[in-house]
């Protein structure tokens, strides 16, 4: 897989490190790549299952959407790290 910048991130695939169950307000997702990011909007989802594949893309007004593949969930996030 090839990493791009933020600043020209188009598609971003990774996993999220285990443990996780979720989101909830203001979660941090911690990704294989060693990136960072956090919910940015509202919003709760309890998951148990155990594949974390997510894609990472902007949308039409240029904010980053979080999708868990597995489930087809999507939540707003905000690069930290």
């Amino acid at each position: 897989m090839k990493w791009q910048k933020l600043d020209c991130l188009q598609e971003l695939k990774a996993s999220i490190k285990q443990p996780f169950k979720g989101w909830s307000a203001g979660t941090y997702f911690y990704l294989d790549n060693g990136q960072v990011w956090q919910q940015r909007s509202t919003g709760r989802y309890y998951y148990t299952g155990e594949d974390t594949r997510i894609e990472i893309r902007k949308n039409a007004l240029g904010f980053h959407v979080m999708e868990l593949i597995a489930s087809g969930k999507k939540i707003g996030v905000k690069r930290i790290k």
